[in-house]
């Protein structure tokens, strides 16, 4: 499966590429200072049973592309919370490429190959509230604030 436009690709994650450069994305402190799981180091093994349970769960998991530069530099999900609600997730994991947009532009095609493919009917993003840059990122694709807590936010997005 491949999705594009003129700047990015998102190519259907595969088990090959779980790297040691995928691994080190997961594990660098930079990435993970908002997850949830900043504070586990990830192991081959648990990356591939990750891999396996979206697999089982035909849910989506791409791989970002820089098109001009045919360069991997992260990776998106999309997980089946509900029946027709998708939770995106995202990852850039190469630290040169943080703070250039490519959030947005990530999302908003996923969005639009979403839109078409009608395999939602939301999409929501969750965010850890201190990460201002993902709060920025959803509001830029039009995303609608949806719920907050003391720790997270949450939006969502209609897209049928």
């Amino acid at each position: 499966m491949l999705i594009e436009n003129n700047q990015i690709i998102l190519k259907k994650f595969l088990r090959k590429n779980i790297t040691n450069e995928y691994l080190s994305w997961l594990n660098n402190p930079d990435n993970t200072k908002y997850s949830r799981l900043k504070n586990q180091k990830i192991k081959k093994n648990a990356a591939v049973n990750y891999f396996n349970d979206i697999e089982e769960k035909k849910n989506l998991f791409f791989m970002i592309f820089l098109k001009k530069l045919n360069m991997k530099i992260g990776t998106v999900t999309v997980i089946r919370k509900k029946k027709k609600v998708g939770n995106i997730g995202i990852l850039v994991g190469n630290n040169d490429y943080h703070n250039l947009g490519i959030s947005t532009k990530v999302i908003k095609l996923l969005v639009g190959y979403l839109k078409v493919e009608k395999k939602f009917n939301f999409l929501e993003i969750g965010t850890n509230l201190a990460h201002k840059a993902m709060i920025k990122v959803a509001y830029k694709c039009k995303f609608q604030l949806h719920n907050k807590n003391k720790k997270y936010i949450y939006f969502r997005k209609r897209i049928i």
